[in-house]
């Protein structure tokens, strides 16, 4: 009788873990990502319907590859942050740098694209061009860098500006550099932190920025900022991993530098 019992026993746990792993395949297969982002030049762009720009144009690429239906969803940077914060729905995010402060909050990707080295632009008169380190233009307290609100410059600039206290002002507009600039060359801001992309982007947008601004390419920052995918937590290990796995094949992220 206790035989009969066990083996019984033994076969209401293979079926039950049958049923939960079936339920779980069919959930995972159910995901539809939420793709959050905001137009931002020349990394997100919206082209004919589909996202497009450095980092768009590889992560719409990942996720068809990858097999991952997903919508488009357009956000201001903070309410994309707030809502995969929450991990409500399956949010994801694309363009992001990976910081400590961003670790334990969402799930990261493996880098999808790389706008290569950081640049830093000044104002002429103001920012004294024969500086080599980051660290002697933002210890500077005469001088006053701009942002954008919820953006990061990467872990190192990051960490010299909380260490130095250096002065900064944010500005809520997420497109690229027109506003940031505008403001440094009517001296509303004395520089900021732009990656190699972005330059480009701007002096060919803007003939004057090749002669208006100071450029430094500083000696004591990483000369690559790698971005990600972020998703929610909420979103399955399975949909992250099939994103990785369709990264890695896909080789590594495609990295611009300015010369």
């Amino acid at each position: 009788m206790k035989k009969l019992v066990w083996i019984f026993l033994f076969v209401m746990i293979a079926i039950a873990s049958l049923l939960l792993k079936s339920t779980s395949v069919a959930d995972d297969n159910s995901v539809v990502i939420q793709l959050r982002y905001q137009a931002r030049p020349p990394f997100l762009e919206l082209e004919s319907g589909k996202l497009g720009g450095v980092c768009g144009s590889a992560a719409t690429r990942v996720l068809e590859a990858a097999g991952i239906p997903f919508t488009l969803v357009e956000n201001p940077p903070y309410r994309q942050l707030a809502l995969l914060k929450t991990g409500d729905h399956y949010d994801c995010s694309v363009g992001w740098l990976r910081i400590p402060e961003r670790e334990n909050l969402y799930q990261y990707s493996l880098p999808i694209c790389d706008d290569g080295a950081w640049l830093i632009v000044g104002r002429k008169g103001k920012v004294d061009k024969t500086i080599i380190d980051a660290k002697d233009v933002l210890r500077n307290q005469n001088l006053t860098i701009v942002n954008r609100k919820n953006y990061s410059f990467g872990k190192e600039v990051d960490a010299m500006i909380r260490r130095f206290k250096t002065n900064i002002i944010y500005i809520d507009n997420a497109e690229i550099t027109p506003q940031m600039f505008e403001m440094i060359r009517t001296g509303r801001a004395d520089y900021t932190f732009v990656s190699s992309w972005e330059f480009e982007y701007l002096l060919r947008r803007f003939k004057w920025a090749a002669t208006d601004f100071v450029v430094i390419h500083p000696q004591d920052v990483t000369p690559s900022s790698p971005r990600h995918i972020i998703c929610s937590k909420k979103v399955p290990s399975d949909v992250m991993m099939k994103i990785n796995e369709t990264i890695s094949k896909m080789g590594p992220a495609a990295k611009t530098e300015f010369k």
